[in-house]
């Protein structure tokens, strides 16, 4: 019976995917049918030195073409002209503010043909309001032609390095697109697996009373302003005023125990 329920709960997420898949991939057809995005395409290809119609196909094809980015970025950017540019823009910041200075420096290095294909992926995410997690699948088309798409529409993220997820203790995640019901509820268990390090906080019904009897027995000196005189606050004392009755005044000390065992577990002195 449990491998029959495992094999089922597989065959369903398998089914979630494949459906999360199938509706990307027909916003992605529809874009590629766009007239205008084909001539970004075209434009972005020309640019790059890609085949206008087809991309890049082959391994030669594609080797060769990385090859001639990186010498064509490095050609532009260890340039003289470059250079005095870039130096003339980054001087410019005392009179036209920080954020016009990284605007101009964006649209400066739009030049180099790495910097082009990136931003031009931007671009269109932008343009055509697409979720950011489309960038992979737009630049796989510009360059290759290839037609594919998220086969999720939310993902882990990444811990830093060499941090464990129970070490960071929170799980990094990215939602992209509004999901369906299933794929909440496909969610919920990712979260609910990934979460089971995760500190769990049940509702203290009784907090403010427990912190109150805490208060009282550390503080158990008292002044009597009609006496004028100190005295020590007895159990029953704190029964009557916090429990509503005196003959409660053993439940004191068991409150202020288990309240203890508490605070230690939920702090970190004591076993989970």
């Amino acid at each position: 019976m449990r491998s029959r329920g495992t094999k089922t709960t597989k065959n369903k997420s398998k089914l979630l995917s494949s459906s999360s898949y199938r509706r990307n991939l027909d916003q992605m057809k529809l874009l590629i049918s766009d007239a205008e995005f084909q001539g970004i395409v075209r434009g972005a290809r020309e640019y790059i030195n890609i085949p206008a119609d087809i991309g890049l196909k082959g391994e030669d094809a594609n080797q060769q073409w990385v090859d001639y980015m990186d010498k064509k970025s490095d050609e532009i950017m260890n340039s003289q002209r470059f250079i005095d540019q870039e130096l003339k823009i980054k001087n410019k910041i005392r009179d036209i503010g920080l954020k016009m200075t990284r605007k101009q420096m964006n649209l400066f290095y739009d030049q180099i043909p790495w910097n082009y294909l990136w931003n031009r992926v931007d671009f269109i995410i932008e343009k055509f309001r697409l979720p950011i997690h489309y960038k992979d699948y737009i630049q796989d088309y510009i360059t290759f032609g290839k037609i594919d798409a998220p086969s999720h529409n939310y993902e882990g993220g990444l811990y830093p390095a060499g941090v464990s997820s129970k070490e960071a203790r929170y799980i990094p995640l990215k939602v992209y697109t509004r999901l369906t019901q299933d794929e909440l509820d496909e969610l919920s268990r990712y979260i609910k697996y990934k979460g089971k390090d995760l500190p769990q906080y049940q509702l203290l019904n009784n907090i403010e009373r427990d912190l109150k009897i805490e208060e009282w027995l550390a503080n158990s000196e008292r002044f009597d302003e009609v006496e004028q005189v100190l005295y020590k606050t007895t159990s029953s004392e704190i029964a009557k005023n916090l429990l509503g009755s005196s003959k409660k005044k053993d439940q004191v000390r068991d409150i202020k125990r288990n309240f203890r065992e508490l605070k230690d577990r939920r702090l970190g002195r004591g076993k989970d």
